[in-house]
């Protein structure tokens, strides 16, 4: 295991083992690496990357101290159309690097990329930065990333990672970032300000199953000011995540997007064959410029060949909208279509609103009986606030939902528009949300019945309060682990072993 130093004012003498015999341009370091080894990137701010590299084993890229500040190394060229290839059975980690200035017009399409599909591959970005790519004029899914697997045995793994200022296609289906047939593990990440509207230029992750077994976790991470690529492109405006005959399951937790707009989905978009839970998530100031689901929805043409699923738990909705003026557009929140499968519990719906002649200022659930399935739609426990003449929740075809129960709405029974759906215990009122977290007052009407539980991890209690909730009981297991992520960590174990 050795030690390989990159610096603009090296030699480029190898094996690149000082300071002065270091190699002048990244890839050649990369290109000249065995396993184990170490590249040390100088820390400055003007280094170059002036080729494609193929790292031919495990290999760790740093900055001189080793730490996650990535302000340390960043580049003052980037040759264009160049990237880092993650090869067959091999581990790319990188720490405290800011990957700056790409440009693609065709192949490799992505910083970090494959260019056939791949096996046994793993890439970790530790407290790395990539920031100004600009993917816009290739035909080709990819800029950030572009990693495209044959089995479930590759992984991206982002910890406290930054993307940012980067623009993707502009063409329909076009992307900033795509995985395929990946792994992805997500925590501490900041996406922001990706893609530009007013030139139809993505800036949204799309991540893609086309094999069983993949799974998708994101943690803790802020998806702000994105664009899936102006009114008449692309579908998810931060993420987009989509299979087509593979099951895909995907965790979102803690999770913020805000001032993110798409087609559909503004802040995110679930295709068919996805099976998703999102938890303690907020979607705020999200905007669906033509069809529905401001903050998030669920759909794809044609019959699933898995039960497409999302569970909603423990969300705040804010100012979400749908835009456009469309007869067969609404869901200023969440839209459900094809008869998909959702359960939305415990949530908080504020001042959204949708212009489509579908109506649900809040949710939109399309006929399920128009799918020919049953409908398997719940709400629960849930409250909305926003007094407009508009309906917060609207079933399509008086068929969208199988039962809504336990909500409070500023008009009571005119809010809901589904006449086939099962109601009770439902409320009318102002639930009472307060601060800056539009949090719920333990003293709210809401709960003045001991019947509606809404926004556990948005409940205001007084200090040394003894106001205790109940456990959700929609089968989702909340005192540990999700049945989600159990199977998942069944899945790691069988990798591992």
């Amino acid at each position: 295991m050795a030690t390989l130093y990159v610096d603009p004012d090296g030699s480029d003498t190898s094996p690149y083992e000082t300071v002065a015999k270091a190699a002048t341009s990244l890839h050649t370091a990369i290109n000249a690496c065995s396993t184990g080894d170490t590249i040390i990137l100088t820390n400055r701010t003007d280094h170059t990357n002036t080729g494609s590299a193929t790292s031919p084993a495990t290999c760790t890229i740093q900055n001189e101290d080793g730490d996650g500040d990535y302000r340390k190394v960043a580049f003052a060229t980037w040759t264009a159309n160049t990237g880092i290839k993650c090869d067959q059975d091999v581990t790319i980690q990188a720490r405290g690097i800011t990957f700056n200035g790409a440009s693609f017009t065709g192949a490799p399409n992505g910083v970090f990329y494959t260019d056939v599909s791949k096996t046994g591959s793993r890439l970790v970005l530790d407290s790395c930065r990539i920031t100004g790519v600009d993917h816009s004029g290739s035909s080709t899914k990819g800029g950030v990333f572009r990693l495209v697997g044959t089995d479930n045995t590759n992984s991206l793994e982002l910890r406290d990672c930054v993307i940012d200022d980067n623009l993707g296609m502009t063409t329909v289906g076009g992307c900033l970032a795509r995985t395929q047939a990946w792994n992805v593990d997500i925590s501490g990440l900041t996406w922001s300000n990706n893609g530009d509207a007013s030139t139809n230029k993505s800036g949204h992750f799309l991540i893609e199953a086309n094999i069983d077994n993949v799974t998708v976790d994101i943690a803790r991470s802020s998806f702000v000011g994105n664009t899936a690529g102006g009114t008449t492109l692309n579908d998810g405006g931060a993420l987009y995540l989509f299979s087509n005959g593979n099951q895909l399951d995907i965790t979102l937790t803690e999770c913020l997007f805000q001032d993110c707009d798409a087609k559909k989905g503004g802040g995110v978009w679930i295709g068919r064959d996805v099976e998703a839970l999102v938890r303690d998530c907020q979607f705020i100031d999200c905007e669906a410029t033509t069809y529905g689901g401001g903050g998030i929805g669920k759909g794809a043409p044609g019959v699933p060949t898995f039960d497409t699923k999302l569970d909603l738990v423990n969300c705040l909705f804010l100012r979400c909208t749908q835009t456009g003026v469309d007869a067969t557009a609404g869901g200023g929140a969440i839209r459900v279509d094809n008869g998909r499968y959702a359960r939305i519990f415990n949530c908080t719906f504020i001042d959204c609103t949708a212009a489509g002649g579908e109506g649900g200022d809040s949710i939109y659930v399309q006929d399920h009986n128009a799918s020919g399935t049953a409908s398997k739609t719940i709400l629960r426990n849930s409250v909305f606030v926003g007094t407009g003449a508009a309906t917060h929740i609207v079933g399509g075809g008086n068929d969208g939902f199988d039962a809504i129960t336990e909500i409070m709405t500023p008009n009571g029974a005119s809010d809901i528009s589904d006449t086939g759906a099962t109601t009770a215990n439902n409320l009318t009122g102002d639930p009472g949300v307060i601060g800056p977290e539009y949090q719920t007052h333990y003293a709210s009407e809401a709960f003045g019945q001991g019947r509606i539980v809404t926004g556990i991890h948005n409940v205001y209690a007084p200090a040394g309060g003894a106001w205790a909730l109940p456990t959700p009981s929609i089968g989702i297991d909340d005192g540990g682990l999700s049945l989600q992520q159990r199977r998942r960590r069944l899945i790691r174990k069988r990798r591992a072993a």
